[in-house]
């Protein structure tokens, strides 16, 4: 939605400045997100190779008055070749991509996808997986609609993967136990002086614990769940993060609070409250 408001502004001013009609403009992503359920957002699973890997590709040529939807084989790679056949010069590197507008090879179609730090799927070279793209592409195609998102849900669009329904629940209503394990929440002064109605909020919420990769943590703010996160290792250490609506927190001080997600059996949930460490 904000990225929406974003591309909205430019366009605008695009138009404002008489400059929109013989421009080109191209709108892309670096990468999808799994909202089904059970599917994780991030990493790949067998299941969710169409929503991580097909992002929307929009292309406007200078003066093009009409769209079409073409669904030959594209990736990233080719929107600088496609810059330059658009703009009619010659590139002075080898590139790996080919002008969108030229002839598209229709043969065997194999993706690669870049392995995140805790996928499953199996690797090649230690780095890619392979991904067949003419059957994630159908794939993609048969997927129904998602489910539309009640407008008068705060939470709705913060339930996705595994966790998703602990969301909204107050933390009082799981066995809570204490873990081992310390943690910290970085920027934690942010949430001493919150002023709900400012023009922004610290709803991106981060830190560290020393946890494994791929334990899976619930965020909490004011002792209700506010988001969950696996814990992925990166170059500041074994990281969580989640963003929550803006409605979790309230004027001046706010508690927050980083707990375990342990699952005794599987009609239970247990919170492994971790000492967060905020200086």
């Amino acid at each position: 939605k904000f990225a929406d408001s974003q591309l909205l502004l430019i366009l605008d001013q695009l138009r404002e400045n008489g400059i929109y009609d013989e421009s080109l403009v191209i709108v892309t992503a670096d990468h999808g997100a799994g909202f089904s359920i059970g599917q994780p957002l991030r990493r790949l699973s067998a299941g969710n190779e169409a929503e991580i890997m097909w992002v929307p590709l929009f292309v406007k040529q200078p003066n093009q008055a009409l769209g079409t939807i073409d669904d030959r084989p594209a990736e990233t790679i080719d929107i600088v070749p496609t810059i330059a056949d658009v703009l009619s010069f010659d590139l002075p590197w080898q590139v790996d991509g080919k002008s969108l507008f030229g002839p598209i090879d229709s043969g065997a179609d194999m993706r690669s996808f870049a392995k995140w730090k805790v996928d499953d799927a199996p690797e090649v070279d230690g780095v890619l997986i392979p991904v067949d793209g003419k059957s994630a592409f159908e794939n993609l195609l048969s997927l129904a609609p998602p489910t539309p998102i009640d407008p008068n849900d705060a939470w709705a669009f913060y339930r996705f993967g595994r966790y998703g329904h602990l969301l909204g629940v107050d933390v009082g209503e799981y066995l809570l136990t204490a873990a081992t394990a310390e943690a910290s929440l970085a920027e934690a002064d942010r949430y001493q002086s919150v002023d709900p109605l400012a023009d922004t909020v610290p709803a991106y919420l981060h830190g560290t614990a020393e946890l494994p990769a791929g334990t899976p943590v619930a965020i909490a703010v004011n002792g209700t769940i506010v988001g969950w996160s696996q814990i992925v290792p990166t170059s500041d250490g074994a990281s969580w993060w989640t963003v929550a609506p803006a409605s979790s927190f309230v004027l001046g001080d706010n508690e927050v609070e980083l707990f375990v997600i342990a699952v005794p059996t599987a009609q239970t949930i247990e919170l492994q409250r971790l000492q967060l460490f905020t200086g």
